[in-house]
């Protein structure tokens, strides 16, 4: 997936973040709900983990052991493991 987002190029000017660690890469990508994160296995080419945040215009992405960390401008921080999908933390910071 990552491979051929690249190649199309009309993908690329939607990407607001990127993110890579090892064999392990995630992408944000400005959709019309938010902001879409996909985490792909990058010897695989394949998507491992897909989480959306809605109404996101921005996203801070972090990968480190076996975990994703995103958080967006509406203040939430969302921690998910890697390695069973599951979601680890959600928490809302406000000002």
């Amino acid at each position: 997936m990552i491979g051929r987002a690249i190649r199309r190029g009309t993908h690329a000017r939607r990407w607001i973040a990127l993110e890579i660690e090892g064999d392990v890469a995630a992408v944000a990508q400005r959709r019309d709900h938010g902001v879409t994160i996909t985490v792909a296995d990058l010897p695989s080419h394949r998507a491992t983990t897909i989480l959306r945040l809605e109404a996101a215009t921005t996203v801070s992405l972090r990968l480190a052991a076996g975990a994703l960390t995103a958080g967006d401008d509406r203040g939430r921080i969302v921690v998910v493991d890697l390695h069973t999908g599951s979601v680890v933390r959600d928490v809302r910071v406000s000002a």
